[in-house]
């Protein structure tokens, strides 16, 4: 009986060892990469990081007015979870799926400005 408790005892703490590699499961799904400053910028990644610039920005104003306001629903966590994937798709070089990713959280957060009060001041739209 006492060694089959220590033999369970062993093995629990055995399976608190495996840990994930860096940047491979875990918090790295929830958190946005730190974007580097590239030395030579393609056109095409240098508007797309504008663009996700500008929706991230809107989504945060938007969580900030939706706070003050009393109305924060758990779609503001759904909407920065899929922001984070569309920086780490970025991040990562993955253009044409960034592109996607944001084109999603852009109708996400077009979908959350309009369930916001009336005569709440909203960030500019980006283009």
């Amino acid at each position: 009986m006492r060694s089959a408790a220590l033999l369970s005892l062993l093995l629990a703490l055995a399976g608190c060892t495996s840990w994930p590699e860096t940047g491979h499961g875990g918090m790295a799904e929830y958190r946005a990469p730190r974007l580097a400053e590239d030395a030579t910028p393609d056109p095409a990644a240098a508007t797309l990081r504008l663009r996700l610039g500008c929706v991230i920005n809107r989504l945060d104003t938007l969580h900030q007015q939706a706070e003050q306001r009393g109305v924060l629903t758990g779609r503001f966590m759904l909407a920065q979870a899929e922001s984070a994937l569309v920086q780490r798709e970025f991040a990562a070089g993955f253009l044409a799926d960034a592109e996607r990713s944001l084109q999603r959280l852009r109708l996400t957060t077009d979908t959350l400005a309009a369930e916001l009060p009336p005569g709440t001041t909203l960030a500019p739209e980006c283009s």
